[in-house]
C-alpha cells in the first residue's frame, strides 16, 4: 500500500536499541503507576532494567538509517509483502471488507493498491476495478496476480482517473505516509460520484504518542533505510474528510491484545545490521504487552461523498 507523495525530507534516524527497550519498560511502569499492575510487576520491571543496563551487548549496536521515498520502501517490501508475518493485514482486511459488503457494485478505485489484496476481492465481487499505486514493484506483483485488472501508476493525491467516475474508493494502510491529509481527501472526493462511498484505514504509531512512525526496510542492495510515516488522529481524518465534503457513516478501531509472545526467548542481536523493534521486544516482552495493552493499532472509516466541500 503506497503513495509516491513526498520525498525523504526527514533527517537520518539514530536508532539506539538500549534506549528502545528502556523506553518500553518505562511505558509499562507508567501504566503500573496508574494502577494497572501490582508491586511484583514493578519489581520485575526494575530488575530487568538493571540487567539491561549492566549488559546491553546482546541488544546490538546503535545505527543510523536514512529516509526512503515511499516508492523505494515499497519496492523493497513488494518481494515479501504478502508473506505471513504482518499481523495487521488480516484484521485490516476483515474490517475494510465489512464496510463494503453491502455496497451494490459499480466502479471501484483501490487507492494505493499495493499487491492488489482489495482489487482482487473487489473484482471477485463483480466490481469494475481500477488500482492505483506509486510503487513499480508493488504494481508488478499485482499485475502477475491480476492480469485482467486495470492497474495504473500514480500518486494518491493526483489519481490518474476522471472526475466523479467511481461508486466506491478504498484506501487502506497508506495515509500514514502523508504528513497532511487535506489534499488526499480532496482528491478522493474528486473521483467519487455524489453518494459514492469511501473506506479508509490507517495505522497508529508503534512508538507511543510519537508524531512519526518510521518503518525500517532493507533495499535490494542490502542498505537499510526507513520509510517515513506520520501519526494521524481520528480527529485529523474526520476534519479532512468533512472539509472535502464527506459524511461519516461508520468508525471503528482495531486494538492490540498482546503485542509479542511472552514465551519467546530473547534474541541475541549483536550481529543485527540495524536495531529492529520486534526482536528487541523479546527482551522486554512483559513490559511490551503491558505498554501496548488495548492501544489502537489502526482505525477504519466509512464515509459518503455528499458535496463538493469547501
Amino acid at each position: 500500500m503506497t503513495t509516491t507523495t513526498g520525498g525523504p525530507s526527514a533527517r537520518p534516524l539514530h536508532l539506539d536499541p538500549l534506549a528502545f527497550v528502556l523506553a518500553v519498560e518505562g511505558a509499562a511502569l507508567m501504566r503500573a503507576f496508574a494502577g494497572e499492575h501490582d508491586a511484583a510487576f514493578v519489581r520485575a520491571r526494575l530488575a530487568n532494567i538493571r540487567s539491561l543496563l549492566a549488559d546491553p551487548g546482546p541488544l546490538g549496536a546503535p545505527a543510523e538509517v536514512r529516509a526512503l521515498t515511499a516508492a523505494e520502501g515499497y519496492d523493497a517490501w513488494s518481494v515479501d509483502y504478502d508473506e505471513p508475518g504482518n499481523g495487521l493485514l488480516a484484521p485490516d482486511f476483515e474490517r475494510v471488507t465489512a464496510m463494503i459488503e453491502d455496497q451494490p457494485g459499480g466502479l471501484a478505485i483501490d487507492i494505493a493498491c499495493g499487491t492488489g489484496r482489495y482489487a482482487e476481492w473487489l473484482a471477485g465481487r463483480g466490481y469494475q476495478v481500477i488500482g492505483v499505486d506509486g510503487s513499480p514493484g508493488m504494481l508488478s506483483v499485482a499485475r502477475r496476480k491480476l492480469p485482467t485488472v486495470d492497474l495504473r501508476q500514480g500518486d494518491l493525491t493526483d489519481l490518474p482517473v476522471p472526475d466523479r467516475c467511481a461508486d466506491l474508493a478504498v484506501c487502506a494502510l497508506a495515509l500514514t505516509h502523508l504528513e497532511d491529509l487535506t489534499d488526499a481527501y480532496a482528491e478522493f472526493a474528486r473521483v467519487l460520484k455524489p453518494g459514492g462511498r469511501l473506506v479508509v484505514s490507517d495505522t497508529h504509531s508503534l512508538y507511543l504518542t510519537a508524531a512519526r512512525y518510521p518503518l525500517i526496510k532493507q533495499l535490494v542492495d542490502g542498505e537499510f533505510g526507513y520509510l517515513p510515516g506520520w501519526e494521524h488522529s481520528l480527529a485529523d481524518h474526520l476534519n479532512a474528510a468533512l472539509r472535502a465534503g464527506f459524511a461519516v457513516q461508520r468508525v471503528s478501531e482495531f486494538k492490540l491484545d498482546g503485542i509479542i509472545d511472552p514465551g519467546l526467548a530473547p534474541e541475541d542481536l549483536r550481529d543485527a545490521p540495524v536495531p529492529d523493534p520486534w526482536p528487541l521486544m523479546t527482551w522486554v516482552s512483559a513490559a511490551a504487552n503491558a505498554a501496548w495493552a488495548g492501544a489502537p493499532a489502526s482505525m477504519y472509516l466509512q464515509l459518503q461523498r455528499i458535496s463538493d466541500g469547501g
